[in-house]
């Protein structure tokens, strides 16, 4: 039923307001969205976006609460007072983000004393304030990198309590500087020990088995572990063991996350995309779904009680997640803390995406009134890789039906015993 009100919530508010359809940058270390407005007791935190983050606003008739749709789809109410609405400024910002933030906390300083910009200095300044880790920022080309800090810049508009603001139009912005960034140039961000820093490069060029590994560094980096498998680094562990992110409903930081939040922050730290509720949809980027993997490979995603449950493989029938009866980020032991019969669904990890997808049908004649409905999907990805899925089905004569197979929703019309009207994906 509250699902219900919240959603009649936002459609009053969209088609009752005027559109305004403006991209706005997110200037706080963390921004919740809201179900409703926040002055309404419906107003439920149903997700956040960081610092340096776009969001679009598609209405604007609050002046304390704009309506506004995150870049995966979901819409929401933020806090005028988290937004700098400038479209410039936005584009701007855009075309220059080039660093993600990987440290839970990573200290942001103003200039150095005197006026120095020399980041290998011990002190780079006064501590103007922090961001969590998923946050954006600009690290210029020739930027000063030091032993100790980096130059960078923040997104335009950022406030920091000790801080002036940073400049809310497109341009003009002050240099500022990051603890611990790897100097790129000779130790590439994709390493597990440059995991530690306090920022690395969006968009690495990684192979396969570099993703997977990187995906379970960061699903650790949120909970208290006390193993080490997979080769993830002794010092790894130690320094993230006693961090484990407390479970907050629409989370995903370090301040708090639920289950889906750690999920879809997981792969959006590694640059890719999925739902916020990240569950099995049509057409999920880098996911794919099988409900029997003949092979659990790192960082493929499991899900149980009907999907409201999920965690990140890690290896060793071990998995990471957000535990709302434990208050945190932890693992689990699948035939410990999940009976495999509980697992409902499993997302095979696929570095490529889903490009295309063909599905074809066959009718089978059988003696009286039943046949065989015989279903082909060819799936192409990025890169020109393929896979086939076959799937049989007993159908009745003339059968019109949607047929599961695998991930996907295929439509198929029959006439006759053999003929085929129609055949399609039902997304």
């Amino acid at each position: 039923m509250k699902k219900i009100i919240i959603a009649v919530l936002l459609l009053c508010f969209a088609l009752s307001g005027t559109a305004f359809a403006d991209k706005a940058i997110v200037i706080s270390q963390i921004a919740p969205i809201l179900s409703a407005p926040g002055d309404s007791p419906y107003a439920e935190r149903v997700d956040e976006v960081l610092c340096g983050m776009l969001v679009e606003v598609i209405n604007s008739d609050d002046q304390d609460y704009l309506l506004v749709e995150t870049a995966y789809g979901l819409v929401g109410f933020m806090r005028a007072a988290d937004l700098n609405v400038n479209g410039a400024a936005a584009a701007a910002w855009e075309s220059s983000v080039n660093y993600r933030v990987s440290f839970p906390h990573a200290d942001i300083h103003a200039r150095g004393s005197g006026g120095t910009s020399n980041p290998s200095h011990a002190s780079a300044g006064r501590l103007l304030g922090w961001l969590p880790k998923g946050a954006l920022i600009n690290v210029p080309t020739g930027a000063a990198v030091g032993t100790n800090f980096v130059q960078m810049y923040l997104a335009p508009g950022v406030t920091f309590t000790n801080g002036p603001k940073e400049s809310p139009g497109d341009g003009g912005a002050t240099e500022r500087f990051i603890r611990n960034l790897p100097n790129v140039a000779t130790k590439p961000a994709t390493t597990p020990a440059d995991r530690f820093r306090a920022s690395r490069v969006i968009n690495p060029t990684m192979t396969d088995a570099q993703f997977r590994s990187a995906i379970v560094q960061d699903a650790l980096s949120y909970c208290c572990y006390n193993d080490t498998i997979n080769n993830v680094e002794d010092d790894f562990l130690n320094m993230f063991g006693t961090m484990a992110a407390p479970w907050r409903n629409g989370g995903k930081t370090h301040q708090g996350m639920d289950a889906s939040g750690l999920v879809q922050m997981v792969y959006l730290l590694n640059d890719k995309l999925l739902p916020r509720d990240a569950a099995p949809k049509l057409y999920a980027g880098p996911l794919r779904y099988v409900l029997n993997p003949g092979k659990k490979d790192l960082g493929d995603v499991l899900y149980w009680d009907a999907a409201d449950g999920m965690g990140i493989y890690i290896g060793n029938d071990q998995f990471v997640y957000a535990s709302l009866a434990d208050g945190k980020v932890r693992t689990g032991k699948i035939g410990v803390d999940l009976q495999a019969s509980k697992i409902t669904a499993w997302a095979s990890v696929f570095f490529k995406e889903i490009i295309s997808v063909s599905p074809f049908a066959e009718v089978e004649k059988l003696n009286g009134n039943k046949n065989n409905l015989n279903i082909t999907i060819l799936v192409e990805y990025d890169g020109g890789e393929t896979d086939i899925i076959t799937k049989k089905f007993s159908i009745d004569n003339n059968a019109a039906d949607t047929y599961a197979v695998s991930q996907f929703k295929v439509y198929v019309d029959t006439k006759g015993n053999t003929q085929i009207r129609a055949c399609y994906i039902v997304k």
